[in-house]
């Protein structure tokens, strides 16, 4: 595939968050940091079910934003579809049959247009890895953040992180340093459904933090830290 790096928001993109406005508010931004936040940058968090990253894409820009995806959504029809139906619905939601073919036929109609108006970059975990890390770091080269919500997803999407996440922000964090010669920031966040509210914490820098962490120590600190973003979301109101 041709990757480009999205720069601009496309008039599909603006279009789609117009119409998402209707029927869903914009959530609550938390930041916890002080200042504007520092771009380029990677940007971290919860999955939260069917709706964060989403909700975390349209929210959060501008500027625009490059998002990790399965590498099978940046593909063609047939593979949406594929895996809509077979990982997406039934193994990671637990639809049950009829309901991921229907929706796994349906969405991928119209995913295949949103996902590149978007501005994706296709994860792979075969000897195409590299194309990812390549992709991601031409994106932050040009200065626009990356998004990646990097739990573990086979058994589902939680609000709150329990199992160990993929580490491979830190290794874009790593590569990042040694082609540019310098720390990228790295913001946890954590997103609420619940609540409608987003919570971005302060940049943190894997340099730094691998001065008395290894990888995987790191790994389970960012872990907790988007965790512990949620003590920060506003308290719903008892009817």
């Amino acid at each position: 595939m041709k990757f480009k790096v999205k720069h601009k928001e496309t008039a599909f993109f603006i279009i789609c968050r117009a119409i998402v406005r209707i029927f869903r508010k914009k959530p609550q931004i938390i930041r916890l940091y002080e200042g504007e936040m520092k771009y380029p940058c990677i940007l971290i968090g919860n999955h939260s079910a069917v709706s964060g990253p989403m909700t975390c894409r349209m929210s959060l820009s501008p500027p625009p934003i490059m998002s990790w995806s399965a590498h099978q959504m940046c593909e063609n029809y047939k593979a949406r579809s594929a895996y809509m139906r077979k990982i997406y619905y039934r193994k990671k939601l637990g639809y049950g049959k009829f309901r991921s073919n229907v929706l796994g036929t349906l969405f991928p109609m119209v995913l295949g247009i949103f996902y590149k108006a978007a501005g994706m970059i296709p994860v792979y975990y075969d000897n195409r890895a590299k194309l990812t890390f390549d992709y991601s770091l031409q994106a932050l080269g040009e200065g626009v953040p990356v998004l990646i919500f990097p739990e573990d997803s086979d058994s589902g999407y939680f609000e709150i992180l329990e199992k160990k996440m993929h580490p491979g922000y830190i290794s874009l964090a790593r590569l990042y340093k040694r082609r540019f010669g310098e720390d990228v920031p790295v913001y946890p966040m954590h997103y609420s459904k619940a609540e409608n509210a987003i919570v971005v914490g302060e940049p943190q820098y894997v340099s730094k933090l691998a001065e008395s962490m290894d990888k995987d120590e790191m790994n389970e600190y960012f872990r907790k830290y988007i965790n512990s973003l949620c003590e920060y979301l506003p308290q719903r109101e008892n009817p």
